[in-house]
């Protein structure tokens, strides 16, 4: 990376996730069903994955139907809870929390061109007070054990292309 310049290290994507004795939906209009009566989602005043999940189920063309459902929260951690405490049938939430949750199961995933493109920079400032010590660490987090960490909680690590 050269000093100052961003470059996408990271991507992530956004899922819908029930309790764990719900089955996967086999598509995502199936959340109207009268079993999904709430829905959570993060406050999209507040925070970006709100926001992405809105724009997702827009572009579904279900936003209109679901939006009577929709309970927001905090953040994208609160939705999750609020399925894993059973006061939501289901959230849309990242699939790095959705990874973390032993209550919930991911039922559907947002891909292709109408799901939202999350991606996560990382950058070295011109003004880094140590930037040998910036580079070696994005060489680390871009590298293999980097590679692997990031993996295991569920991102997805950028290739040169992806970028």
């Amino acid at each position: 990376v050269a000093d100052g310049l961003v470059k996408k290290l990271l991507s992530n994507h956004l899922v819908v996730v029930a309790p764990r004795d719900y089955s996967n939906i086999g598509y995502l209009g199936e959340l109207a069903r009268p079993q999904f009566k709430r829905i959570a989602i993060a406050d999209e005043a507040t925070a970006p994955a709100g926001l992405y999940a809105r724009r997702a189920l827009e572009a579904a063309g279900l936003w209109a139907t679901l939006a009577p459902r929709i309970v927001p929260t905090e953040n994208v951690r609160g939705a999750l809870a609020a399925v894993e405490s059973g006061n939501a049938q289901a959230a849309v939430v990242y699939q790095t929390d959705a990874e973390i949750s032993h209550k919930c199961h991911i039922i559907w995933e947002f891909r292709g061109d109408s799901a939202p493109r999350i991606v996560y920079p990382a950058a070295i400032p011109k003004s880094a007070l140590h930037p040998d010590a910036a580079r070696q660490l994005f060489q680390l987090l871009k590298g293999p054990q980097g590679r692997a960490l990031f993996e295991k909680f569920g991102f997805e690590v950028l290739q040169a292309g992806d970028r």
